[in-house]
């Protein structure tokens, strides 16, 4: 079983991670890809989530494939994903996929949110304008060591970089953190969501050859 945990202003229907459940669904395994927020009407809207909620969220997520019977899990984090994954570690998770992610919340705050002084708002300033709540920014600038809690992980972990992405960056310093220093495995002609032809199959086959190499009865 592969849990697949989305990003900043991501979702369960992006590309990366339909093709990517179908891609691993293929090659044997149970995929399970949720939403930390929505515009459904009992859903959590994203200006009013925090990390710290994903993280919960993922937990739940976990316990409800553990409840199903799942023993075999494998977390996969993309992007901010990767943050929340490594916090959510703790649950009785047999792998970790960092895939293409992103550094520590508390560093990475002050690129991703401007502040409007007309409007007294915060927003990502990236291909739109996304508001960002009070209540995320203060917990990013609180939320734990990424690098540190991924330093003691115990179980085996991979980390992924996207080759034409900018995040390589982040995968050395977690590369670095971690006590058994995993190689950094790089997708070609990707960028950061895999959208190129032929990347997401090549992810897929990335994650799927280190699961078999790595981790027992993973596909169920």
């Amino acid at each position: 079983m592969v849990v697949l945990v989305h990003g900043l202003t991501g979702d369960m229907e992006e590309y990366i991670h339909v093709r990517l459940a179908r891609l691993l669904n293929e090659e044997g395994f149970s995929v399970i890809r949720f939403n930390q927020y929505g515009d459904q009407p009992r859903a959590r809207r994203f200006h009013n989530s925090t990390i710290r909620q994903h993280v919960s969220d993922t937990r739940e997520v976990l316990a409800y494939a553990i409840k199903e019977g799942y023993s075999t899990i494998v977390l996969a984090g993309h992007s901010l994903g990767s943050p929340v994954a490594i916090a959510a570690a703790d649950a009785p998770v047999k792998g970790l996929i960092l895939i293409d992610p992103t550094g520590r919340p508390t560093d990475r705050i002050k690129d991703w949110h401007t502040y409007d002084a007309e409007h007294k708002i915060s927003y990502l300033n990236w291909s739109r304008r996304i508001i960002l709540g009070e209540g995320w920014i203060e917990d990013a600038k609180s939320f734990p060591d990424s690098y540190l809690q991924f330093a003691n992980v115990a179980c085996p972990v991979q980390i992924i970089a996207a080759e034409r992405a900018e995040q390589m960056e982040y995968c050395k310093r977690y590369r670095e953190a971690h006590p058994r220093h995993p190689v950094i495995q790089v997708v070609p002609n990707a960028t950061h969501c895999f959208s190129e032809e032929g990347t997401t199959e090549a992810l897929c086959s990335t994650i799927s050859s280190w699961i078999v190499s790595n981790i027992e009865d993973a596909r169920s």
